[in-house]
């Protein structure tokens, strides 16, 4: 049967015709093969030719296999290969350091030569990413003769970086102790970097094979020099440590060709902190100013130039980790709590108060908490990280796991805040998590907490999330229970709102926000910052404004949009460097920022001052001015208590009308509910007649019977109609009033952002404000139709229903007194008077002001007082611990003499009794370095920060802290305080025990962010010229040791205001 075409098979099913196909033999499908031999070509048909074709296949796939087994073994092969020398060299390189340090502790010096011909750098700049270079010296020491080049995976490249991390860690102390040594005796580096006159603090008498010298390329900030340098591999501990006696930090941990001065460096590090630019661009510059004040080296074996980017960058990456470590030695010589750094961060706000300073009801620490999100990092950035310290100015991982795991333990559930969806609650991103996870982001920002002097006291990075709560509730926690237990806090945050609801849902800071318990034992109150708290619904602002609530002063919460500004420059910079380098860069910015905040902080106090002096002279004028009327207003205020009262009078009668007419209705004749019911109506009736008659009453005594009962019912419910209205339009304005009063100048501008924000909250009132409108004209509704079927001679012929509304503009177009918000029989249809009575909106705004003045004198007054207990307690603590330190190096030199000449006399036993009697054995935390050499540097920074601390209390003192002094802390509460007195005498006496008394000047320093102004009391503000005048009377007046007044009246003046 032949085989039928693919068109004669439409009416054959495809599975049908595949089976039909596969049972068919293999003969019928007449498959051939042609193969030429000897004698011709030879045709080979059907099975066999199948066969043939298949056996040819299997033999192809057998020589594939073999060929792919073959590489795999080449490969595995090479691989063994490199882990063998790997290994050997690892081996070797372990037994070299044994070797060294044993001979370097306890043998002579051992002679032998050493060729130096072969040895190679592992400088970072020779080293590509994509490549493992592994070199070391070539020649008789008995060091590895291993140089190994090959490209592999980026495995063996973060190998190799991971090794140089340890190469570098394994003479940190060392080179850190070297470095204080080579700060102390060159006077911080003043001495030249070379020729007769540079220092060199290595001194070596050693010869032979362990002393030997290399060429080394010496960089300092205004030119380059090739120099010999001697090493000796008994006396130091290893090459970056020589060179840093020399005052230079090498650019690799093994076998450096270049290194570069301390003063190059400590240059690099001040220029970046106060304007953080690319270390690339830098180090460009430098080699091209190099250029031209002769010339740059090339590298070795080459004709190029080194890559001075990442020289640089190592470098400077040694530096910063001994500043670093200075901090660290400092806070542990000093033994500071963690209060105490704080307090070094802000004296203002953690320095030492006293119980009596405040009153329980205000707060004793102003913070606010917000996000960032522009400070991200690429997942295309640095892959590689290799050092796993967390730098201190972020929150440690503990603190922040703790607050995830309670966060999830409690539920993921969302918190909505207030009676429904308004503005308040669903306005915000952060309310949700904040900014959404990105697939091309590994950090998505940061989270600070800063207080209200702009100081930044703790960080927490986003790793792939958005503005969880979590965040910011490991932050207070931190404050509150590791910071300072006993402190009372108020928190402001652009969703405190949100946040508050969260943490009582949830039950978290259940104790500290409960407010039930007495001031004293709520340490938290949340609040909402000024400029966000205009985009929140007007309700949440009568909560959570600072401006509304007591107990804030004026303080704005808007502290970390100015740190966030300082930080700006770092966001490119830290978009593509490495995890490690993103936060550290970040640290040393936000130091440099406190720094500067601390040092201007007198500067700040005095500028605030003034300002709320005015501020509150302002508000006693607005408020006299209303004082005038308050007869009327008070009157008002019981005619109001009255119609209250009618209003529910009204409500309860209505609602027991119709429970009468629903169990008339409802209730069946003959039931046995019947008896029920009749004794509820008659109960019902009674009420009725009861309610009705104090009706009549109340609406004779407020009308003189002109208005009976029942058109009473309707006006009330006209009146009712016309507040809701009244209230709804009152939150409109108060919304968009930073709007208003931006366009008229009498604001800064709120950004386009806010002003967003303001727009949308304000149109998420409009189902509230078309509610309003349409009860409103119902009223109208019912007022017309009882006017209609009342005679003409019941009601006075001017009685007429108000117009009817078209929609919510027509209420916003209406002006205060416009004639709809009056009616004949009410007198005024305002709920409140403050709502229609402008002079009343104004004093009620002179009281809150008033009162927020009030607040922030004693504010001010109470941080500076801590400012100089802190400043004394300081000095004392830094003379003492100084005097305790050089007790201790006493007590080690002798030590040391005395086991120097039992060592010399060979006095076995005497060697063990001063082992057992070593002083402070163990104290410090560098085991490699002499005990010595570690007291004598600490006393060498202390020394030296008792210095700086010298000239922070010159810089107070130079912008007005006398002034400040004698205008508000002995007027004020602080008169009484001698102790207080005497501190602040010290300090004064110690500001002008220098070369020359300083003259004070009110040049009003700039802030590294004076221009982002968050509220009217901006960051610094120059003073006008005719205020000179008085500040040269006030200094006057404080050399002769009169009191001086600065303004109009005296601070008792001010805080008796009512």
């Amino acid at each position: 049967m032949p085989r039928q075409s693919a068109h004669t098979q439409g009416s054959v099913p495809r599975k049908a015709l595949n089976s039909t196909r596969s049972r068919q033999p293999s003969s019928a499908r007449h498959m051939k093969i042609v193969r030429e031999g000897p004698g011709g070509s030879i045709t080979i048909k059907g099975k066999k030719a199948k066969e043939m074709q298949e056996e040819t296949r299997k033999k192809a796939a057998r020589a594939k296999e073999m060929e792919t087994a073959a590489m795999e073994a080449e490969l595995e092969k090479e691989r063994l290969n490199i882990t063998d020398k790997l290994r050997m060299h690892e081996e070797q390189e372990r037994e070299w350091l044994a070797d060294y340090d044993d001979g370097y502790v306890n043998s002579p010096c051992v002679y032998e030569e050493v060729d130096t011909s072969g040895w190679e750098s592992e400088d970072c700049d020779d080293v590509p990413q994509d490549s493992y270079i592994k070199r070391s010296r070539t020649g008789q020491s008995s060091r590895p003769t291993f140089v190994y080049v090959k490209r592999i995976h980026k495995a063996s490249y973060q190998r190799l970086m991971t090794n140089k991390h340890d190469n570098w860690a394994a003479v940190r102390d060392l080179m850190f102790l070297s470095y204080v040594r080579y700060e102390e005796e060159s006077k911080g580096f003043q001495t030249p970097a070379f020729g007769t006159d540079a220092l060199d603090l290595h001194k070596c008498i050693c010869t032979g094979a362990r002393n030997y010298s290399r060429e080394i390329t010496l960089v300092s900030l205004d030119k380059q020099v090739k120099q010999s340098v001697s090493f000796c591999l008994s006396c130091a501990a290893a090459e970056p440590v020589r060179l840093l006696q020399m005052g230079f930090v090498a650019a690799s941990p093994r076998v450096p060709t270049i290194a570069f001065s301390l003063s190059l460096l400590q240059f690099l590090h001040t220029l970046w902190k106060v304007s953080p630019l690319g270390i690339d661009a830098v180090s460009k510059a430098l080699w091209a100013y190099h250029g031209q004040r002769g010339g740059v080296y090339l590298a070795d074996k080459s004709l190029k130039e080194r890559r001075p980017g990442p020289l640089v960058r190592s470098a400077l990456g040694v530096y910063r980790d001994i500043q670093f470590q200075k901090e660290m030695l400092l806070e542990q010589a000093l033994d500071l709590s963690l209060r105490d750094v704080h307090a070094s961060l802000c004296p203002a706000c953690f320095g030492p108060r006293e119980s009596s300073d405040l009153p329980d009801a205000m707060k004793e620490v102003y913070m606010a908490v917000d996000a960032n999100f522009t400070h991200s990092r690429l997942k295309s950035s640095a892959k590689f990280d290799f050092s796993n310290i967390i730098p201190p100015s972020f929150l440690s991982k503990s603190h922040v796991s703790h607050a995830v795991e309670q966060y999830e333990e409690s539920g993921a559930d969302k918190v909505k805040v207030g009676r429904d969806s308004s503005a308040c609650s669903d306005n915000w991103k952060a309310k949700d998590g904040g900014q959404k996870e990105d697939n091309y982001k590994t950090d998505t920002g940061f989270v600070a907490i800063v207080c209200r002097h702009n100081c930044c006291h703790k960080m927490v990075n986003l790793y792939q999330t958005g503005e969880k709560m979590f965040y910011p509730l490991a932050l207070i926690q931190y404050i509150l229970f590791d910071v300072d237990p006993d402190v009372r806090v108020g928190l402001l945050y652009d969703i405190g709102c949100n946040f508050e609801s969260h943490l009582r849902h949830r039950k978290f800071l259940a104790e500290e926000l409960d407010d039930r318990v007495n001031d004293v034992r709520r340490r938290l109150a949340i609040g909402v910052a000024v400029f966000h708290a205009y985009a929140h619904d007007w309700l949440c602002q009568l909560r959570y404004h600072p401006r509304l609530i007591p107990g804030f002063g004026l303080s704005d919460g808007e502290g970390v949009e100015r740190f966030w500004s300082a930080l700006a420059a770092l966001v490119r910079l830290n978009s593509e460097s490495s995890k490690s380098l993103r936060l550290w860069n970040t640290h040393f910015r936000v130091e440099h920022v406190n720094q500067s905040r601390r040092r201007d902080l007198v500067s700040w106090i005095r500028t605030r001052l003034k300002k709320t002096q005015i501020r509150l002279l302002e508000s006693w004028s607005d408020q006299k001015k209303t004082q005038e009327d308050q007869g009327e207003i008070e009157a008002s205020v019981e005619r109001r208590k009255k119609y209250e009262k009618l209003g529910e009078l009204l409500g309860l009668w209505d609602r027991v009308k119709d429970i009468s007419k629903e169990l008339k209705t409802n209730v069946a004749p003959g039931s046995e509910k019947l008896k029920i019911a009749e004794k509820l109506l008659e109960n019902l009736n009674s009420k009725e007649k009861e309610y009705g008659g104090d009706i009549e009453k109340l609406a004779r005594e407020l009308t003189n019977g002109k208005i009976s009962a029942e058109e009473l019912k309707y006006l009330c419910k006209l009146h009712a109609a016309k507040c809701a209205l009244r209230r709804e339009r009152d939150i409109q304005l108060s919304a968009s009033r930073p709007k208003k009063e931006t366009k008229l100048g009498m604001r800064p501008s709120v950004g386009q952002r806010l002003l967003q924000r303001i727009e949308k909250g304000a149109n998420g009132r409009s189902i509230h404000q078309n509610a309003a409108v349409r009860a409103f004209n119902a009223a109208v509704l019912d007022y017309t139709a009882f006017l209609a079927r009342t005679p003409q001679s019941s009601t006075p012929n001017t009685r007429k229903a108000p117009p009817m509304l078209k929609c919510w503009k027509d209420v916003t177009k209406m002006n205060d007194d416009d004639v709809f918000w009056t009616d004949v029989v009410w007198l005024t249809l305002s709920e409140k008077e403050w709502a229609k009575n402008a002079d009343c909106q104004e004093g009620i705004t002179a009281l809150l002001d008033r009162d927020r003045c009030r607040e922030e004198l004693t504010i001010l007054q109470v941080e500076l007082a801590r400012l100089i207990r802190w400043s004394d307690k300081t000095f004392k603590t830094l003379q003492s611990s100084i005097q305790d330190w050089e007790e201790k190096v006493i007590e080690q030199i002798k030590w040391d003499e005395e086991y120097k000449k039992a060592l010399d006399e060979g006095d076995v036993e005497r060697r063990k009794e001063l082992d057992m009697a070593e002083p402070n054995k163990g104290y410090t935390s560098y085991p490699y370095a002499k005990t010595l050499d570690v007291f004598k540097g600490v006393v060498y920074l202390l020394k030296k920060r008792l210095e700086e601390h010298r000239q922070l209390e010159q810089r107070w003192v130079a912008d007005g802290l006398s002034v400040l002094w004698n205008t508000y802390m002995i007027t004020g509460k602080f008169k009484q305080d001698q102790v207080l007195q005497r501190q602040y005498q010290d300090l004064y006496q110690r500001a002008l025990a220098a070369d020359h008394e300083p003259q004070y000047e009110d040049t009003s320093p700039a802030s590294p962010d004076s221009d982002v102004e968050r509220d009217d009391v901006s960051w610094y503000d120059s003073d006008s010229a005719d205020e000179e005048g008085e500040e040269e009377d006030a200094e006057d007046g404080q050399q002769s040791g009169q009191t001086v007044l600065e303004g109009p009246t005296t601070l008792e003046t001010l805080m008796e205001i009512d």
